[in-house]
């Protein structure tokens, strides 16, 4: 097989065309659809979420944001002045990988323990408090039963917790913090997707009712009509007409796609085989997994070594990160010098990888990973927002924005001004949101804005602009060009503040507990994967 004809192979095999989205994008609404009345590959949770924050909301808070590689603590004092902050500080560190199989109450002490180390180090001593508010971002699915109240249904991201599900994660947060001789007021349990649209509308706007996260995993929610929830517990007490719905799309299992023999492998080696087949079409968990595969394939094929013996990291899980391979999709050197440094570096100096056509497959490879990875998303959020009228006669959507006129939103600020991480903000300071998908040129087009958060959307600038082309190719070029994905300081963590913080306010206001959805003889709403 010439190496011309290689290529073609797993391109072809990885290539999505316009038809094939089309049909995901009508599949996933039907799932999606199916979801808000009966069990779904999409779970269709409600979050309790129906009112989300306005922008006015002040006081301090801490927010832990958990469901990934990475822990994110922050610590934050709302302003009085409209979308602002007096102070902010967040930190991030990866979570050690002893912590991803473990009991429950090893890594909840662990964060705990984080966060009181974090705020000795910004002189905010949680110890010190009179009282500790806390948000609480907890990116697992979770059939929530309150704002504040919810029972894990299952881990995923690789983790394998023991001791956790069927249990509220607050409660056994809370049993954490007493360890420590704490006792917090969690006001909020929401996940990173519910977190991400609540903080984007504080720092910037009502209009805004679509989130998605890219990172290790991924996953989806936005603002629905209660009238479309079939799965509606009478006794809740709504406060407005709408509620943010969790979509956990991580089950979606698009018919359309035809999976390589590296998937099926890839599945059976995971740590969940058989769940979450969306996920590992698309998540930065598995894309550089993948390549890796691919890479081997072809290498043998190909004759960049022997076939029985390839080099040991390309057999190997982790042998080629989701990192490796975005530096290889963001290399447009004529000789393709970093995607040889990688190379070398994780493979060798001796391999064949030192010939500049094989150099290209492998970038090949690494973007056509990528490319089928966003493209499955835009056709999943091309069913977004076909569901919320969002995709009509030229992008127009179908509900007029609810934006105060008192309160404008603030013009966005460059990447150099917004507050870096790490460092304690004072004084009244909007809170930086960042375009890293703006509006493409070329006249007035309306905006569908997606609030944004993970590393593929922040790091991966090749993957927003193959979105947007999936997008194009599935709903037309005037739907993408409107499309703004926005991401706001702070992240997931920041959101989880923001909607502690109103949730803690209404609770102030009302003098009574938060409107819970419990009934007795509940069923509950999980898919069958």
């Amino acid at each position: 097989m010439t190496v011309a004809v290689a290529r073609a192979r797993y391109k072809d095999e990885l290539h999505l065309s316009p038809e094939q989205l089309k049909d995901i994008c009508h599949a996933f609404v039907g799932e999606l659809r199916n979801g808000l009345r009966e069990d779904s590959s999409l779970l269709m949770i409600p979050t309790m979420v129906d009112l989300l924050p306005d922008g006015h909301q002040s006081g301090e808070y801490f927010a832990i944001d958990f469901g990934g590689t990475t822990l994110r603590l922050l610590y934050t004092q709302l302003s009085a002045e409209p979308k602002s902050v007096d102070a902010y500080e967040v930190q991030q560190e990866a979570i050690p990988d002893r912590m991803r199989d473990c009991h429950v109450d090893a890594i909840f002490d662990y964060i705990v323990a984080q966060l009181i180390d974090f705020s000795e180090r910004i002189s905010q001593s949680i110890r010190e408090k009179s009282q500790l508010v806390v948000g609480f971002c907890f990116s697992f699915p979770v059939e929530q039963s309150a704002i504040n109240a919810g029972t894990l249904i299952r881990w995923t991201k690789g983790y394998k917790i023991t001791g956790a599900e069927g249990q509220n994660p607050v409660d056994i947060l809370k049993q954490a913090f007493t360890r420590q001789g704490l006792k917090p007021i969690i006001p909020a349990l929401v996940n990173d997707t519910v977190a991400t649209l609540a903080g984007t509308r504080y720092a910037d706007g009502q209009d805004t009712n679509v989130a998605v996260i890219m990172g290790t995993g991924t996953n989806a929610c936005y603002v629905e009509q209660l009238g479309h929830i079939s799965k509606w517990l009478p006794k809740f007490l709504p406060r407005t007409p709408d509620m943010v719905v969790n979509i956990e799309w991580a089950g979606f299992r698009p018919q359309a796609v035809r999976l390589l023999p590296e998937d099926e492998e890839l599945d059976a080696q995971s740590q969940d085989p058989g769940s979450g087949p969306f996920e590992k079409l698309t998540g930065g968990l598995y894309l550089g997994d993948l390549a890796r595969r691919l890479m081997l394939r072809v290498g043998r094929e190909e004759g960049w070594f022997p076939k029985d013996q390839p080099p040991q990291p390309l057999t190997e899980y982790k042998g080629w990160a989701t990192r490796d391979m975005v530096a290889c999709v963001h290399d447009e050197s004529s000789d393709l010098q970093q995607t040889q440094k990688i190379l070398n570096e994780r493979l060798g100096s001796m391999g064949a990888w030192q010939q500049l056509d094989v150099r290209r497959q492998v970038r090949d490879i690494c973007v056509s990973v990528a490319k089928r990875s966003a493209r499955l998303v835009a056709a999943a959020l091309s069913g977004l927002l076909l569901h919320l009228e969002r995709a009509g006669p030229r992008g127009q959507p179908a509900r007029p924005s609810n934006e105060d006129d008192e309160h404008p939103r603030h013009t966005n600020l460059n990447p150099q001004d917004a507050p870096s991480t790490g460092a304690l903000h004072e004084g009244g300071v909007p809170m930086p949101t960042q375009e890293m998908l703006p509006p493409a040129e070329g006249g007035e087009v309306p905006r569908n804005v997606l609030a944004a958060d993970g590393r593929l959307f922040e790091q991966f600038r090749a993957y927003r602009e193959l979105l947007r082309d999936g997008i194009a190719d599935t709903l037309g070029e005037e739907v993408a060009a409107g499309l703004v994905l926005k991401v706001t300081e702070g992240g997931a963590a920041f959101g989880a503040a923001c909607v502690a913080a109103a949730a803690h306010a209404y609770v102030q206001t009302m003098g009574r507990d938060l409107p819970s959805s419990r009934t007795p003889g509940r069923s509950r709403t999980v898919s069958k994967e």
